[in-house]
């Protein structure tokens, strides 16, 4: 996500020391900081990091993390999926994060079948942090209309 709506940090007390790039060691009991707005930021939006596109099915299928040469000719690495922390990692992870993912694939699905969304053509986003979390500057103006029903 080029946006995530939790900016906020993670926070961990070390339990064991850990060594650093550049030969700095944070001993154990260090209260470390990950800021997770900081480090998930992506330069570019690059969805070739988590599917590709199978030429024999015509279909994107999500990538292995080991998936080095796609059959797209990708030359862009599959993601690590354990680099994406955004409900933590480990044994303190969110506990509700199997139930936060299908919530919001099942409402993004429903919205997208029966609305059109439109984003006013000079709309520039510019995130902005408001406590835990982040929203767009002044909101983000939009069309929304409905979706003409299919008939059968």
């Amino acid at each position: 996500r080029l946006y995530p709506p939790a900016a906020s940090t993670v926070n961990r007390t070390l339990v064991q020391s850990v060594q650093l790039q550049g030969g700095f060691v944070a001993p154990k009991g260090t209260y470390a900081y990950l800021p997770i707005w900081t480090i998930l930021q992506p330069k570019e939006f690059l969805p070739e990091r988590w599917v590709c596109r199978c030429r024999q099915e015509g279909v994107y299928k999500e990538r292995s993390p080991d998936d080095e040469h796609p059959d797209d000719g990708c030359d862009i690495p599959a993601a690590n999926r354990k680099a994406f922390f955004a409900f933590s990692a480990g044994a303190r992870s969110c506990p509700g994060q199997r139930f936060a993912l299908q919530e919001a694939t099942l409402v993004l699905a429903t919205l997208v079948r029966d609305l059109k969304f439109a984003v006013q053509k000079d709309f520039s986003l510019q995130p902005e942090r408001v406590g835990v979390v982040q929203h767009p500057k002044g909101g983000m103006p939009m069309t929304v209309v409905l979706r003409e029903a299919s008939q059968s």
